[in-house]
């Protein structure tokens, strides 16, 4: 009786700590070739995840208007930009494989206009330094507010073959007129792969034809650190880390409304 018990105590514990992803009923290969009929050149699509794919997937007027690809070396601390025009032509080549990869997604709605932003982070190599990264997107609020309840993120590993839902939930760390940041949970645990995004909506408030900037901004800290970023104004960010070191790495989308 008491082996039993401590079985089921076992699988209701397993249960409560990790929630696996559902499986789509649509494949991997369909998604990619409806999404290049919506405008979502391949480079991109095989730089997210299948949970990325998903969302874009089941929104089905959301069209490509261009990515910003950033490849890290964590050994170096190097940041590489490489950007995807709304077009999806990329003028020099393939992206290659790195430690991390980053990818800053823009969408738009053909019947609303409003811009779906995509901000997502891919460990190929798992990091020596697992804390809590920190990603933000920060945009003219004269030209965008993002709409209420429409941030969403999510965290998730791969652990003995199993693909792991870590965080799923639609808490942010900082949020201004401006700008959005969050948190990207590093699982310490024996893990395999680690991946995530926040998402969320942002609605035009300037006429079409505008042409505007968001920004995004990553921070990975080196050592084990309480790190926040806030977000004073349009496109600038400020790390509070105590002084302890951290790799940081900006980036810009040109959007035209």
């Amino acid at each position: 009786m008491k082996k039993i018990l401590s079985v089921i105590l076992t699988l209701a514990m397993a249960m409560t700590l990790s929630i696996p992803i559902s499986a789509s009923d649509i494949s991997e290969k369909a998604m990619d070739a409806e999404l290049r009929d919506r405008g979502y050149p391949q480079t991109y699509l095989d730089c997210i995840s299948l949970s990325s794919k998903e969302s874009l997937y089941g929104k089905k007027d959301v069209t490509f208007a261009g990515a910003t690809v950033i490849c890290y070396d964590e050994d170096t601390g190097i940041f590489t930009d490489y950007n995807i025009p709304s077009d999806g032509i990329m003028p020099a080549g393939q992206i290659p494989v790195s430690d991390l990869t980053l990818v800053f997604g823009i969408s738009r709605y053909s019947t609303s206009g409003n811009v779906l932003v995509n901000y997502s982070y891919d460990w190929n190599d798992i990091p020596i330094c697992r804390f809590q990264d920190t990603l933000s997107v920060s945009w003219d609020e004269d030209v965008f507010r993002m709409i209420d309840n429409s941030f969403h993120r999510y965290d998730m590993y791969v652990a003995h073959g199993q693909t792991i839902v870590f965080t799923d939930d639609s808490g942010y760390a900082q949020g201004s007129p401006c700008g959005v940041s969050w948190y990207a949970h590093l699982n310490d645990n024996s893990v395999d792969k680690l991946y995530g995004y926040g998402e969320f909506l942002l609605e035009p408030l300037a006429p079409s034809g505008t042409r505007t900037v968001l920004y995004g901004h990553y921070v990975h800290p080196t050592v084990e650190v309480s790190m926040s970023v806030n977000i004073a104004s349009f496109g600038s960010f400020s790390v509070s880390s105590g002084g302890q070191p951290y790799d940081e790495r900006g980036n810009q989308r040109t959007y035209t409304i």
